[in-house]
């Protein structure tokens, strides 16, 4: 009988170790899991940044091919694509869009003067 409360104190002390093991087990678990979809998630991020680079190797060949004249070009359609697309702005932004428009006025004037 001496042994009994000494044999109880090991049973107890198995038991909280078992019980630890199992929580710890359920937290691996949960990690592997959670890695799994970090991982996931990485390699999707991954092809992402392929897939753009490659648009960009793509886009900057096509802008090699351009001489400057047609930079020129294609950066005048942008602005004033750019100017058609947004809402009427206030007045002192009105006066910046009247300098941009002065500036695709003279620039049009001056290439078509080159040209005869």
């Amino acid at each position: 009988m001496a042994n009994d409360p000494e044999r109880q104190h090991e049973i107890d002390s198995y038991l909280k170790a078992l019980r630890e093991s199992r929580e710890a087990e359920s937290r691996l678990k949960e990690l592997r899991f959670e890695l799994r979809e970090l991982t996931t998630r990485y390699d999707q991020s991954e092809q992402g940044l392929q897939a753009l680079q490659s648009v960009g190797q793509i886009i900057g060949e096509v802008l090699k091919q351009l001489d400057e004249e047609r930079c020129k070009d294609l950066a005048m359609f942008n602005i004033e694509r750019y100017r058609a697309d947004r809402p009427h702005q206030s007045s002192s932004k009105h006066h910046q869009d009247l300098d941009m428009s002065s500036v695709a006025d003279h620039d049009w004037k001056r290439r078509s003067s080159s040209k005869e």
